[in-house]
């Protein structure tokens, strides 16, 4: 993708009016207080990073590759009483400068598509989370290969189908024990970029008006590691 067009993508995406949902759904499960840690991986401006602290009080560590994304993180000092509880820097999702088990709680949103080696990102992610943790990762999926290759000039290129991810989280550790479709993100983003005219020839791509099955969709998987075969509670 262009580094313009990844710029159309994110401010879309982060304007959209239900941005925080997945930040909600894993502060849901995850139980996190002042005393927990997060990472959020392909953070981007670090917005979410931002709310999650703000709402929990814990320490959050936000990455992006991308430099030209992130803020200096003096913006985001303070978001509850006391230390800097937000710290936003430069990293690569498939190779995380953290130790094993440092972190109670993860959030991978519409990152994992736009990463090349997939199975080194999420063997990552396993690597990085306490074996008593969770994960939300949340992505585009395509419906199957064949839908794949109709996205392939598009921003949504790296996309994957729902049992290809499933089996990525399982091969890397990992135990999926809930999932959603929200496909109101997907519609409202794609709305977002149409209103800057960056986005009304993926519809064509997509088939989303002549196919009441549409090529791409929107998934939140929430994920625990594996240990020994079964989850730690």
């Amino acid at each position: 993708m262009r580094a313009q067009d990844r710029l159309h993508f994110l401010k879309a995406f982060s304007s959209r009016p239900n941005r925080y949902e997945c930040a909600a759904w894993l502060v849901e499960h995850a139980s996190l207080t002042t005393s927990s840690t997060v990472l959020e991986v392909g953070c981007a401006q670090g917005d979410a990073s931002r709310w999650i602290a703000q709402t929990t009080g814990a320490i959050v560590y936000g990455i992006d590759r991308n430099p030209n994304l992130i803020c200096s993180d003096d913006m985001y000092k303070n978001a509850k009483p006391g230390p800097s509880r937000v710290f936003i820097e430069r990293g690569d999702a498939a190779h995380l400068r953290f130790a094993p088990a440092t972190f109670d709680a993860v959030l991978c949103e519409a990152c994992l598509s736009h990463v090349r080696d997939k199975a080194r990102c999420v063997g990552e992610l396993r690597r990085v989370i306490d074996s008593r943790g969770c994960i939300v990762v949340a992505d585009f999926i395509c419906i199957d290969d064949a839908a794949r290759s109709r996205l392939a000039d598009t921003p949504f290129k790296g996309v994957m189908s729902r049992c290809r991810y499933l089996q990525l989280f399982d091969d890397a550790g990992f135990i999926c024990l809930e999932e959603k479709t929200d496909n109101k993100t997907l519609k409202t983003f794609l709305f977002h970029m149409i209103r800057e005219n960056k986005a009304a020839e993926l519809f064509e791509s997509l088939q989303w008006d002549s196919n009441p099955t549409p090529s791409l969709s929107y998934c939140c998987f929430l994920l625990h590691p594996k240990v020994n075969g079964r989850v730690l509670t």
